[in-house]
């Protein structure tokens, strides 16, 4: 299988358990896909930012390293710490957490493909000074690297 669609079986593999998985009452921004912001005081965007293949032996079975970025928003007046929540949420789903990578076969079973680890998140507070009259906008960045373990 050829990385691009690797990489988008991962995507979608990511995105159907974030979806299911994530309860806050927040939307959430995939690449590609409008979502309108304006009217909302807190949001999370999910990004598979990167997909690498190290250096492997010939016969091994095929391993790719794999990064998420989660990045949380929060402009709310009252919670000051809604977008410490946020982050909390969004790491505590990935952490040291197992998931199937499968792909759909027409008229027949779905085929696993492929199992990613992610491991311990990083989480980074991105947050800026504003002016005192506008709302501060906390900006919490979760990192999640893994490595996914393609089926022989």
């Amino acid at each position: 299988m050829d990385a691009s669609n690797f990489l988008r079986l991962l995507t979608t593999t990511i995105q159907q358990y974030w979806s299911a998985q994530f309860s806050v009452p927040v939307p959430t921004h995939f690449p590609g896909v409008p979502t309108p912001l304006q009217q909302h005081a807190a949001w999370v965007e999910l990004w598979v930012d990167a997909l690498h293949t190290p250096p492997q032996r010939t016969h091994a079975p095929q391993r790719d390293e794999v990064l998420v970025t989660i990045h949380c928003f929060s402009r709310h007046p009252q919670d000051k710490f809604q977008g410490q929540t946020l982050a909390g949420n969004a790491a505590s789903l990935f952490h040291h957490r197992t998931l199937p990578v499968v792909e759909s076969v027409p008229d027949g079973e779905p085929r696993q493909v492929a199992t990613v680890i992610f491991l311990e998140p990083q989480i980074r507070d991105l947050t800026r000074s504003t002016e005192p009259t506008q709302p501060q906008l906390q900006h919490l960045v979760v990192s999640v690297q893994g490595v996914a373990h393609r089926c022989p």
